[in-house]
């Protein structure tokens, strides 16, 4: 599974920073598009029920020479990892490959996503074990950052913004 953060050569913003294995989506604001890139790396295969970009049940990079909007979208991302790929999660103890959508104005749709690609584990002497998260994103590059620091600023700069974590759906072998 691809859990790196914008790293070299992937870690700036033009066109010859992006992953080449991808098409170039021309977007600046792009953090879905690499969420759904570290998805699709660690096996989530493309899904195409037609060749309409905007159907929520085809979630690919492109289609009919358009972005696929379950693919760049934060709020259609969300909805299709929900229903195919995800669980909800409402739980500090987010493991490596969990995703983490963000509604910034508290609107009811999702603005914003990222992924947890690193999880410490802190065992304590009562027997507890508290997980260390880290996260990665795009739109303001950030690689395995904690994610504690992460909730501080960003609740300080929009206190009114909502978390909608999901955690990996894990297929009984």
């Amino acid at each position: 599974m691809l859990l790196n953060g914008p790293l070299p050569p992937y870690d700036g913003d033009e066109r010859e920073d992006y992953n080449s294995d991808y098409p170039y989506n021309g977007e600046l604001h792009d953090c879905t598009n690499f969420l759904s890139q570290a998805v699709h790396a660690g096996g989530l295969q493309y899904q195409l029920y037609d060749y309409a970009p905007y159907n929520s049940l085809n979630w690919k990079p492109t289609i009919m020479f358009r972005n696929g909007y379950t693919w760049h979208n934060a709020e259609a991302s969300y909805q299709y990892m929900k229903k195919n790929a995800y669980n909800i999660f409402d739980d500090i103890r987010m493991d490596t490959g969990s995703l983490i959508y963000v509604d910034w104005s508290n609107s009811g749709k999702m603005s914003h996503a990222l992924m947890i690609t690193s999880a410490g584990r802190i065992f304590l002497e009562t027997g507890e074990i508290r997980f260390v998260p880290n996260i990665s994103q795009k739109s303001r590059n950030r690689h395995n950052e904690p994610l504690q620091t992460y909730v501080a600023r960003a609740v300080k700069e929009n206190p009114n913004l909502r978390w909608h974590p999901l955690a990996t759906r894990w297929i009984p072998l």
